[in-house]
């Protein structure tokens, strides 16, 4: 079978993602996940080098311009690209092709294990979900939540932001979530439209790899005020892009691929 990452050939350097944090977004509402890696990417475009693509049959292919030069200099962006820290040990992907329908389980699996193989240490999902299908009194409208299939995570990031871990709940107790319920008494994720979050989770418990899924509930719209949120999350908890020495957080510049936004 072929291998899901594809190294390019004039890469620097040859990838190695062993104890690297993977991050990649969610297909899911508002674009959220990938607005927020398409603006880690840029700001920090001096620690990222891309170092190949993701292949694969549940993904339809897709190119287009260079995401982050307008200036016209013929590279272009493929539906799923790959890019790496290797100082910081952490690997970006970003996804900008839509999944062959019916096919996001069967990439979830793929995934992870590649990821497993490759020697990674942790998959940290950034995603959007539906505000509308909440089933609780609150509201829940731009607020983030974590999930984690572990006991021992480590809450102290999630803690200083006023981060409430988002809990399990069964399938069945819900309608809308019915059809996850392969299984018997079969736990989700009670997040509507948030793309990989259960699937992914259920691969990575599969096979014993840690995951962390950060979760903004929203709406379809001008999703660039969600994006900026989830941007700071990610990079607070990954530690991608570290305060200046004033202590002052980081002061995100717009990325070229947000021109295009409506």
């Amino acid at each position: 079978m072929a291998s899901l990452f594809v190294p390019l050939k004039e890469s620097a350097h040859a990838a190695s993602f062993r104890e690297n944090t993977l991050v990649l977004p969610s297909i899911s509402v508002g674009n959220v996940g990938q607005l927020a890696c398409d603006l880690i990417l840029y700001n920090a475009k001096e620690e990222f080098q891309k170092v190949g693509y993701i292949r694969s049959r549940s993904i339809i292919p897709m190119v287009g311009n260079d995401a982050f030069d307008c200036s016209g200099t013929g590279n272009i962006s493929v539906g799923v690209e790959v890019f790496q820290s290797r100082e910081k040990k952490i690997t970006i992907i970003q996804q900008r092709a839509r999944f062959v329908l019916g096919r996001t389980r069967t990439f979830a699996k793929e995934l992870v294990a590649w990821a497993k193989s490759a020697g990674f240490k942790q998959i940290i999902l950034l995603a959007g979900a539906d505000s509308g299908f909440w089933n609780g009194n609150e509201i829940v409208y731009r607020k983030c939540f974590y999930t984690s299939k572990s006991q021992e995570v480590d809450t102290t990031i999630f803690d200083k932001l006023n981060i409430e871990r988002l809990e399990a709940i069964r399938a069945d107790s819900i309608e809308l979530f019915k059809p996850e319920a392969t299984s018997p008494n079969k736990m989700i994720y009670p997040a509507a439209r948030a793309g990989l979050l259960n699937k992914l989770h259920e691969a990575c418990e599969d096979e014993n790899l840690d995951m962390i899924g950060i979760v903004l509930f929203c709406k379809e719209g001008h999703n660039v005020d969600e994006g900026l949120a989830m941007a700071t999350i990610a990079n607070y908890y990954a530690n991608i892009i570290p305060p200046s020495d004033s202590g002052e957080s980081t002061t995100w510049k717009a990325p070229p691929s947000w021109k295009a936004l409506m």
